[in-house]
């Protein structure tokens, strides 16, 4: 579980505010996936996560972490002083 400071996205805030409604009792989980654009089972996970990591529980678990489709930093450097190298040629 994260222990830093937790910053979501609003879409991320809307459904942490949703989520709080329906685990408060003050809104029903149906109307809380309608309002969402979530499945019911999808409202059901995040209120389990909501109960066991609380506000955590919303954050994309990919955050923070390098894009599989990166280029590899040795390719993006060649590629950078090829370019280099054509410009000052022209």
């Amino acid at each position: 579980m994260r222990k830093d400071p937790v910053i979501l996205s609003q879409k991320e805030q809307q459904r942490l505010r949703v989520i709080a409604e329906v685990e408060a009792g003050r809104l029903e989980a149906d109307l809380a996936a309608e309002l969402l654009g979530l499945s019911p089972r999808q409202v059901r996970r995040l209120r389990r996560g909501y109960r066991e990591g609380g506000a955590n529980a919303f954050m994309h678990g990919n955050r923070s972490r390098p894009s599989p489709r990166r280029i590899p930093d040795g390719v993006r450097v060649r590629v950078v002083e090829g370019a280099h190298a054509v410009c000052r040629l022209q």
